[in-house]
């Protein structure tokens, strides 16, 4: 993703319950953010987020 939709991406957390918040925080912090970015969504966020990277 490019910083436009990292950014629209990243301003949709607010969005998100505070364990989703806190979870996603961890996944992001991991040496592959946008792995794991990909992966918060497919798990715990797809229905309530939309990401370019994920074609949601």
């Amino acid at each position: 993703m490019d910083t436009a939709q990292w950014q629209a991406f990243a301003r949709q957390f607010a969005q998100l319950s505070h364990r989703q918040r806190l979870a996603s925080g961890d996944l992001l912090r991991t040496s592959a953010p946008q792995a794991a970015a990909i992966t918060l969504i497919e798990q715990t966020a797809q229905a309530q987020l939309h990401c370019p990277a994920c074609l949601s």
